[in-house]
């Protein structure tokens, strides 16, 4: 038994290796959800990605027509007259400027004014009616009701932003550097990971096909963490609970989970798949040591 045991890793540093093992396996798990959060909140590339999603831009357009057709009953204009002057493209652009503006407040703290509607066709249309026949409101009003409820469809919780979110951002919080600090979390926890992985390195250096049992566990361990992480978030339903204060909002956050859950699911299948081949090679060279031992004996 002593001569097994002869040249290989103390019972205290593979009691090590396992505590450095589960820190590693958090750390990989918190670089990779860190790192979906953090595109969800901030990506310029995946917001004007959903804002360009042709699934997006038909429940946009789907809602704005029912809002107007309730409208036009409410205000006694024609509803398919008003419908004739908006366009799937221009809806395409605010949704893009929209997009950028808010990538740029979260990234770059820039407190500049948030885009507007702008379609002169509405107007015109409002107040050629209004010369025929008397509307239930002022044109003016109406189009002004109008072109809030448009803008309110491509940029949900508009108003809440403005008047409370940018405030905050602008008086009390310095935005830039509170996201560029955030957004090295994910690499940090990375880069703590590899050192963790040189850690367990340094501690079984006696005994290399150990190697193989650590990272494949740490591996297959976040992998399967962050799986659980992402089911108990879509089990959650958060987007059934955002349509009860917004249809659209709900509808644009579904789009952004469905393209970064995608990227999330595919780097836990990656380190699912890369930890168990790790402790398949750790089985098998574990096994072929083991018979050599055997027939030493």
């Amino acid at each position: 038994m002593n001569t097994r045991n002869k040249g290989g890793a103390r019972p205290a540093e593979r009691g090590c290796a396992w505590i450095v093992t589960i820190l590693m396996t958090l750390l990989l798990a918190a670089a990779i959800l860190g790192s979906a959060v953090l595109q969800m909140m901030a990506s310029a590339g995946l917001h004007l990605s959903v804002a360009a999603d042709d699934s997006m831009l038909d429940k946009q357009f789907r809602s704005i027509c029912e809002n107007i057709d309730m409208m036009a009953g409410e205000y006694g204009f024609s509803a398919d007259a008003v419908k004739a002057t908006i366009s799937r493209e221009e809806l395409k652009e605010m949704n893009r400027k929209s997009a950028e503006w808010w990538t740029r407040l979260l990234t770059e703290g820039e407190d500049t004014t948030l885009p507007r509607w702008h379609n002169s066709s509405i107007e015109d249309v409002i107040y050629a009616e209004a010369e025929g026949k008397e509307l239930g409101e002022k044109p003016r009003t109406i189009v002004t009701d109008l072109t809030a409820m448009i803008e309110n469809t491509v940029f949900p919780v508009r108003e809440t932003l403005i008047g409370f979110g940018t405030k905050i951002a602008k008086d009390k919080a310095d935005i830039r550097g509170i996201v560029q600090t955030v957004r090295k979390i994910p690499m940090l926890c990375l880069a703590l990971g590899l050192a963790c992985a040189g850690l367990i390195a340094l501690l079984l250096g006696r005994e290399p096909a150990r190697y193989l049992k650590h990272y494949g566990t740490a591996a297959a361990a976040a992998g399967l963490i962050v799986l659980a992480g992402c089911i108990s978030f879509l089990a959650s339903r958060p987007a059934a609970l955002l349509e009860e204060a917004s249809e659209g909002l709900a509808a644009e956050f579904g789009t952004m989970i469905g393209k970064t859950g995608t990227g999330t699911g595919l780097a836990a299948a990656a380190l699912l798949i890369a930890g168990y081949a790790c402790l398949i090679l750790y089985r098998r060279k574990t096994g072929k040591n083991n018979k050599i031992t055997e027939q030493a004996e």
